[in-house]
């Protein structure tokens, strides 16, 4: 329900600005709800805002690819691309995550990139 989401976001937005002073994992964490509560609402411009932030405090694969899932929402493509070639070169990719961004490369006609992931993929014996 949509109504819930706007009450999470009213309740988070009152933590944040309370003079609570808030660890770096607690300020993530609720970001986060903040996050899945904008996009639940398709508030996307929001969203990137938020996930932005949380970037800053945490700069993981996960986070990254929030970002990179925002952007797709936003139909920034080239951002999106760029997030993924991010995730590529500073992140260890699991199975899917070397399967999309294989496909991703191939719809883009980068296929001497496209070989390379696969190479890795096939090397992790993910292929």
């Amino acid at each position: 329900e949509l109504s819930k989401f706007n009450t999470t976001i009213q309740i988070l937005d009152s933590v944040l600005t309370s003079k609570t002073s808030l660890s770096n994992d607690q300020l993530e964490k609720i970001n986060g709800l903040r996050f899945n509560s904008y996009l639940n609402l398709s508030e996307l411009d929001r969203a990137l805002e938020i996930i932005q932030t949380i970037l800053i405090i945490k700069p993981n694969k996960n986070n990254f690819k929030r970002l990179a899932y925002t952007y797709a929402l936003l139909n920034e493509r080239d951002k999106h691309f760029n997030i993924w070639e991010t995730i590529n070169d500073t992140f260890d990719l699991d199975l899917n995550e070397t399967k999309y961004f294989y496909e991703l490369l191939k719809t883009r006609r980068f296929q001497v990139k496209a070989d390379e992931v696969f190479a890795v993929g096939k090397k992790k014996g993910f292929y």
